[in-house]
């Protein structure tokens, strides 16, 4: 990615500030499972303060998607990528 402007956290409640605090994404990439809040949480939370936003989540796993994910995973169009991938998976 060092084409890009990378920022990085691994707290959801940050990545929401961030984006509440004007920082803008082109794409961000949710792991399914995070301490705190899940990735799912996250796109739901973000879904409902940012709309337009909630189409450039990509959901991330390094393991089996536990059903309830699955389930709510295949009710959004998102992409999702499993771990771990290369740089070439991820720009496609």
């Amino acid at each position: 990615l060092h084409d890009y402007e990378v920022e990085t956290t691994a707290d959801a409640r940050h990545a929401l500030a961030l984006i509440d605090g004007g920082r803008e994404f082109d794409v961000i990439l949710v792991d399914v499972t995070m301490p705190i809040m899940s990735g799912i949480a996250f796109f739901q939370e973000l879904r409902a303060m940012h709309p337009a936003l909630a189409g450039r989540v990509v959901f991330m796993s390094g393991g089996v998607f536990e059903a309830d994910f699955e389930a709510f995973l295949d009710t959004v169009p998102n992409v999702r990528i499993g771990k771990p991938f290369r740089g070439t998976a991820l720009r496609q």
